[in-house]
């Protein structure tokens, strides 16, 4: 069984154990407002800060939070690979694999009225070294995701 520490969710106010941050340092690295977390199973865990339009990736062994995928403060609906892709008050958030073992996210992209995935691994698309094409972090848009008019 894995340890995959503490989360706590209350309100907006996020609150992770485990790691070297506190919730004190974590709050002065620009949260805005955290509004979800995911984990994945390599014990990453995924952060929403709706109000800044991204998407932050905690490692708690580390203690690095660094912007995983949109641009501070960017609206947008764009597709794209880390912080090429845009959001509009990104809220809930959830980390899955599938049966060809791809690590996604999916997030509701709630001012767009859209619901995203961002690949979290991917396969060496082209058969030759990594590049950044296999780098993951494209944020796309589910099939049959309805936009509000």
């Amino acid at each position: 069984m894995k340890n995959f520490g503490t989360a706590v969710v209350i309100g907006c106010l996020l609150a992770v154990n485990g790691g070297t941050q506190s919730v004190g340092t974590l709050l002065d690295e620009g949260f805005s407002e955290p509004y979800g977390i995911a984990v994945d199973s390599d014990n990453f865990y995924y952060i929403t800060d709706s109000v800044k339009n991204r998407i932050l990736q905690y490692l708690p062994n580390t203690g690095a939070l660094t912007n995983y995928v949109g641009m501070e403060g960017i609206i947008g609906n764009q597709d794209g690979i880390g912080s090429f892709a845009s959001f509009f008050n990104p809220q809930g958030i959830l980390s899955i694999t599938n049966a060809n073992n791809q690590a996604r996210l999916i997030v509701a992209d709630s001012g767009n009225h859209r619901i995203r995935s961002v690949t979290l691994k991917v396969e060496d698309l082209d058969n030759t070294p990594e590049d950044e094409s296999d780098s993951g972090k494209l944020v796309e848009h589910l099939a049959g995701s309805l936009t509000r008019e």
